[in-house]
């Protein structure tokens, strides 16, 4: 259930069920579907919702709680600024409900200063780095 939250709150139309074999079966609208048929970006949804959900699992199951995660470049291909903006809003959450400290390394324009407390921005010149802290 906790996948198919994080897929719905993605912008998935489509979510998977495992059993208790942890064998998986991917449903879409129009029924069963399989990994070869979704898009990359589809796919990518999959995989990050799926990492939320076993993070929370974790959690919940083993009182695993750590209060830092670092994402580098976790959402940098593959999907849509609608799944971005998602994400960032799901971490937010994380940061406020869990006491979550995260950083995000990211190359995607839509990571700004506005859905962040702090930015430190490093940019490549003629091979040499320069910081910028925002």
């Amino acid at each position: 259930n906790k996948i198919k939250t994080y897929l719905t709150r993605l912008g998935a139309q489509y979510y998977v069920e495992f059993d208790e074999d942890m064998d998986y079966e991917f449903i879409t609208r129009s029924g069963s579907c399989e990994w070869s048929n979704f898009s990359a970006g589809e796919r990518m949804r999959i995989m990050i919702a799926t990492s939320f959900a076993f993070r929370d699992f974790m959690s919940i199951r083993n009182g695993l709680n750590a209060n830092i995660l670092v994402l580098d470049e976790y959402f940098d291909s593959a999907i849509d600024t609608l799944c971005v903006e998602n994400i960032l809003s799901i971490l937010k959450d994380y940061s406020v409900n869990q006491n979550q400290n995260i950083f995000v390394i990211s190359h995607r324009p839509e990571v700004g200063i506005e859905q962040f407390d702090r930015i430190i921005k490093v940019e490549k010149t003629n091979g040499i780095a320069h910081v910028q802290y925002l």
